[in-house]
């Protein structure tokens, strides 16, 4: 009987006169998922549902739109008091229950304040046999009584919470095949970034399988964005020049350095990117102890993103879990930063020490050697 879904944003609201902005691209955003039209109610959209409506596919998509803080499957009616008495009726016809009636009136016209409708509302519920309970209900019916309509439901279903994706600008990730960047993805993308992806693939006898692994993570963060990139660089043939010109305790270090300055130059070559971003978490690894981060950051001149940086394993697993991403991370996969990795790296570079290195390496021209070979994945 729902002909409606009523979508409401939390901090949107808060962004005075950028509000506009953060609601337009919060509409492209649902309309790219889905095929429907959008109205807007004082503080909320709303889809006009018809009878070839997918409740669960319009539920499953509209739960990975960031911006939405919870939307709602709603009977919209006339601002009438004995209509809306009915629509209430016939929602609860299931049910048995206690129950509590929770009225907004943005709608400052309507003869009666949201207590009256709560009360109304509520005695009409006890004449069918319900009982009314504002402390400890098992059902809340929310009557939204609007200028342009009335809309009442009974589920608020939580959305994705935090911004839009496309108001904070591009993003480039580092994707390994491991379990923290996918998570660091998705709390960018919780914050309005649009995240296009760069992994460093070695060659090796399962690298068939492993641009599958890559791809499918890929996939499946796609679901929470659209029109997602992947740079594919093979990276074996500028390890294979690191191994016998670098110290084995410097390797991992210069390793980073240069997937850095190659992500640098995918990322100013476009443009558009804001920040380079990779999946990193204090002293969870050699590579991540807070003087090798800042030798690392200090190979290129962007901005350097790491939400996870204050994470536990565990939290990053659980994050993980939820947004569909474990389990394909926990695959075997070799990944260019466990290739030819030293039993004891330095754990404290020096970053004059490591520039030198890399001066007598010839990075520059390493870079721009492995940037040809790169390729463009593209995801709907």
């Amino acid at each position: 009987m729902f002909n409606s879904v009523v979508i409401h944003y939390a901090e949107l609201s808060i962004k005075g006169d950028n509000k506009g902005k953060f609601i337009t691209q919060l509409v492209a955003n649902i309309k790219s998922v889905l095929d429907v039209e959008l109205e807007t109610f004082y503080g909320r959209q709303v889809i006009h549902l018809n009878e070839n409506s997918n409740l669960e596919e319009i539920k499953s998509k509209l739960t990975n739109v960031f911006g939405i803080s919870n939307f709602a499957f709603a009977v919209k009616t006339e601002n009438d008091i004995e209509k809306i008495k009915q629509v209430a009726a016939q929602l609860s016809k299931a049910f048995k229950g206690k129950v509590k009636v929770s009225a907004k009136r943005s709608y400052k016209d309507f003869p009666l304040q949201s207590p009256d409708i709560n009360r109304e509302v509520g005695m009409h519920l006890e004449e069918l046999g319900l009982k009314v309970d504002y402390k400890t209900p098992d059902r809340i019916f929310y009557i939204d009584v609007t200028e342009k309509g009335t809309f009442v439901y009974y589920e608020k279903i939580r959305g994705a919470g935090g911004l839009p994706v496309g108001t904070s600008g591009k993003v480039l990730m580092l994707l390994s095949g491991g379990i923290d960047s996918p998570v660091a993805a998705y709390m960018l993308m919780k914050r309005g970034c649009k995240v296009d992806f760069v992994h460093f693939a070695p060659q090796t006898s399962n690298s068939e399988f492993g641009e599958s692994k890559i791809t499918k993570l890929a996939k499946v963060l796609s679901k929470y964005q659209s029109q997602t990139k992947l740079y594919w660089i093979p990276f074996q043939s500028a390890q294979m020049k690191v191994i016998p010109r670098i110290p084995a305790k410097d390797r991992l270090i210069v390793y980073r350095r240069l997937m850095f300055k190659m992500a640098e130059t995918i990322a100013k070559t476009n443009r558009n990117y804001k920040a380079i971003a990779t999946g990193e978490c204090i002293g969870q690894v050699a590579s991540q102890t807070l003087q090798n981060m800042k030798a690392v950051s200090a190979a290129i001149d962007m901005l350097i993103l790491r939400p996870l940086a204050g994470f536990d394993k565990q939290e990053i697993i659980d994050l993980a879990q939820k947004i569909g991403t474990y389990e394909i991370s926990i695959q075997p996969y070799d990944d260019c930063c466990s290739y030819m990795v030293p039993k004891h790296p330095e754990l404290s570079t020096n970053i004059d020490e490591i520039s030198k290195l890399e001066d007598s390496l010839g990075s520059n021209d390493l870079v721009k050697e492995t940037i040809k070979i790169t390729k463009t994945i593209s995801f709907s």
